[in-house]
């Protein structure tokens, strides 16, 4: 018999970010079963780029088979993700976004921040590199990136943040080893080794002061060992129960103090 799941009265959605191999997608699929099982809402997860829609071609196909002739600014290779977001937002998302289902992404519009900008960084730092990367994230051309694509995003496409964001922080080491084992086809950052290990020193020092809630979830037991499934997954749910239930907790507050007036 099938359980009957229900909906909240709010809208919530939870991000998964991270860099290539930091188990974004496995504990993104895990925590939707949590919730339909154990807490009994309606829960559905969204990965990007979403490589089984035509939404992503022009990104495949740019990295796949154009870029080797033509190298497109960090602002293009935006929009070409922007795209992917906008179109499977409104075809797919919003229909489960609406009747307030808990939305789970694997990746959200938060990953072009960290992936381009270390691109952005390469274009005015000359001696840009893995160890010192972390110093430039006030950097005026950063900023003014990041600023340009939020407007965009938000302004022009109607894309809406996340209420909670889990930040998959994983060691330099771990990040060499773990893409070099693991090659997708979809992979469209296959073989940048180098790069990628810029791009994850990035990430651990964006997203400090943002508007919704950050959850750094350390994967690493230490720097050659990765920490225990169930103890990750643990602690993904400990924060999410916490961030749910304030919610769920100042939502009655609020309904509360409406009847009152009334």
């Amino acid at each position: 018999m099938k359980k009957y799941l229900s909906s909240l009265p709010f809208n919530h959605i939870v991000t998964f970010e991270g860099t290539d191999c930091s188990f974004k997608e496995t504990n993104a699929n895990k925590l939707k079963d949590y919730i339909e099982n154990e807490l009994g809402y309606n829960a559905i997860v969204f990965s990007f780029p979403n490589y089984y829609s035509h939404s992503s071609h022009a990104l495949t196909t740019y990295f796949k088979e154009i870029r080797k002739y033509k190298e497109l600014s960090p602002k293009m290779i935006n929009m070409l993700y922007v795209v992917d977001f906008f179109i499977t937002w409104y075809r797919q998302i919003k229909q489960y976004y609406d009747k307030k289902y808990i939305i789970i992404f694997d990746r959200w519009y938060y990953s072009n921040i960290y992936y381009q900008g270390v691109r952005v960084l390469k274009s005015v730092v000359e001696d840009l590199n893995k160890d010192n990367i972390g110093k430039y994230i006030y950097n005026e051309k950063l900023v003014e990136f990041i600023n340009e694509y939020e407007n965009i995003i938000k302004n022009e496409f109607g894309l809406v943040d996340t209420d909670i964001m889990f930040k998959m922080i994983h060691s330099k080491r771990s990040t060499r080893g773990l893409i070099t084992e693991r090659k997708s086809e979809n992979d469209i950052n296959e073989g940048e080794v180098d790069y990628l290990e810029m791009v994850n020193n990035l990430f651990k020092h964006l997203f400090i002061d943002s508007n919704f809630v950050v959850k750094e979830i350390e994967l690493d037991k230490s720097e050659d060992e990765f920490k225990n499934k169930e103890e990750v997954f643990r602690e993904i749910t400990l924060e999410f129960k916490c961030n749910l239930n304030y919610r769920l907790d100042k939502w009655k507050s609020e309904q509360s103090e409406t009847v009152n007036e009334a």
